[in-house]
């Protein structure tokens, strides 16, 4: 009898597990499938879980959307071994209105998971410290590092406190000899608001890497530590084949495409926009990244550190670079 009733518990809880998601069992080889924004919202309740996106999702009309919520979206977090696959798809019109809470984004926080593939368009992001739209803060754990990859956001994020970015709020490693966190292949376009430690892309960089991205965003803060791709980058870290472009405005250390660089390498940046006198504010060893004029901006050769057989694709005269793993929403030029 006690067997019976075991297995009838165990099959009750598959059930219920299934019902949450559009199939899949939550594994590598089978994930999650999500096809609802009901579905995205039982992530939360399987943190260390794999999952892919298999249509595209839109907050509009939502119970979640600014006409139906005051607050929006509750962000969640992802734990250990954790994958979310964007699948190439896109979640629109995400709203946030949560000015007194940290840690806010899609995802609040990720930590030892994996963010790909994925889209984010026409949001409306706001809260107080460690905000981005994707990711308020990409962490680790223990020796598993976080990872995000192919993904944007374009549209509006506003933070009251410090570290804001137009992607991820803070990307944060451990110590020496612990694993490297790294954004790749990523970009944000739009406006991005807040006091200090602001970034187009990444408010705050700490041991961790930020690899072929860009930002074309608006960055404005009301003290320090403001850039148009990271607001600052601190300890052992690197920014490398990477871009900034758009306007920067705020208080001291102020950069077109780091605020502030405290023990960075920077290697083959580039950056235009209204700004501050340098593309690295705050010295850096000499290492900055370089300025372009409005006609070097459109001219391939102007790029000569980025990768434009695997990982880039422009035309002269036409456009600024774009990833070739990316390739979706216009850049915009303010």
């Amino acid at each position: 009898m006690r067997i019976t009733q075991l297995l009838v518990l165990l099959l009750t809880l598959t059930v219920s597990v299934s019902a949450q998601f559009g199939g899949g069992s939550g594994t590598t080889a089978s994930p999650y499938q999500i096809k609802t924004i009901a579905h995205l919202d039982s992530v939360r309740n399987h943190p260390n879980k794999k999952f892919i996106l298999s249509n595209n999702l839109d907050f509009d009309g939502s119970i979640y959307s600014s006409e139906n919520s005051d607050t929006g979206w509750e962000p969640m977090q992802l734990g250990t071994g954790a994958v979310f696959d964007g699948n190439g798809k896109k979640i629109k019109n995400l709203y946030i209105n949560r000015a007194t809470t940290d840690y806010v984004g899609l995802f609040k926080g990720i930590y030892g998971s994996t963010v790909k593939d994925l889209g984010l368009t026409g949001h409306s992001i706001t809260g107080k410290g460690y905000t981005g739209a994707l990711v308020g803060k990409a962490g680790y754990s223990g020796s598993v590092k976080s990872h995000i990859e192919n993904c944007y956001a374009v549209g509006t994020v506003t933070g009251n406190n410090s570290y804001t970015g137009g992607l991820v709020g803070m990307c944060s490693g451990k110590g020496t000899g612990a694993p490297t966190n790294t954004i790749e292949s990523c970009y944000s376009s739009g406006k991005v608001n807040g006091k200090g430690t602001i970034g187009g892309l990444v408010g705050r960089l700490y041991r961790s890497t930020i690899e072929n991205s860009y930002s074309t965003a608006e960055v404005f803060g009301t003290t320090s530590s403001i850039g148009g791709l990271c607001g600052d980058t601190y300890i052992g870290q690197s920014v490398i084949e990477s871009y900034a472009v758009g306007n920067t405005y705020g208080g001291g250390n102020l950069g077109g495409f780091i605020g502030g660089a405290y023990s960075c390498t920077v290697t083959d940046n580039y950056y235009f926009g209204e700004t501050a006198t340098t593309g690295v504010a705050t010295s850096n060893n000499g290492q900055t990244a370089t300025e372009l004029s409005l006609s070097e901006l459109l001219t391939v050769s102007s790029y000569n550190g980025l990768d434009f057989v695997n990982d880039w694709q422009m035309t002269n005269n036409s456009n600024i670079p774009r990833l070739r793993s990316v390739y979706d929403v216009p850049v915009i030029l303010h």
